[in-house]
């Protein structure tokens, strides 16, 4: 880094608030909310802009960035976004329909979540919040940003190549 080889990259975040009045847990990759009894399926109600949206019925539902899209939301399915982006994506855990499937929203827009069940808020996997029923859970972007320092030649695309194994063929060798 002494010889300047390197580029820093502004990442958004998200902040998750929930009602009545708690303060905010904000998140680089994603805020995932799952009920606190396992093996029921959890109805979600997502509201966009107040405006309803769906009523996930899963296992869950993680809220994340681009950049937290090569993590929890890559494993549910839900799309490999470029960082640099300003989106936001919406991937069910196991959704409990053929239907449902994750979606890519604007950063602009603001999502509400309706918990009729105890459920869980984390966040980027460290931050556990119980929530109690009929809980409401607000998402945005935050108001301050991550630098991320890339090193020359890593890039987003050769991340994805070398720990992803992204774009890879794979040989088939039989049975040996």
């Amino acid at each position: 880094m002494l010889a300047k080889d390197f580029q820093i990259e502004e990442r958004m975040r998200i902040i998750a608030s929930w009602l009545p009045g708690h303060g905010g847990i904000t998140a680089l990759n994603d805020i995932i909310i799952r009920p606190q009894h396992i093996a029921r399926v959890h109805a979600l109600e997502v509201l966009i802009d107040d405006k309803p949206l769906t009523t996930y019925h899963a296992d869950g539902l993680i809220i994340s960035t681009p950049t937290g899209s090569t993590a929890y939301s890559l494993s549910a399915s839900g799309p490999i976004v470029e960082p640099t982006l300003r989106a936001l994506i919406l991937s069910p855990i196991c959704p409990h329909t053929l239907s449902m499937r994750p979606l890519v929203i604007s950063n602009q827009r603001r999502i509400e979540i309706h918990s009729a069940s105890e459920s869980y808020l984390i966040a980027d996997g460290e931050s556990v919040e119980k929530m109690p029923a009929n809980s409401v859970v607000k998402v945005d972007r935050a108001e301050f940003t991550t630098r991320i320092v890339n090193l020359s030649g890593r890039d987003f695309y050769h991340t994805l190549r070398t720990k992803l194994q992204w774009g890879s063929t794979r040989t088939f060798t039989g049975d040996k």
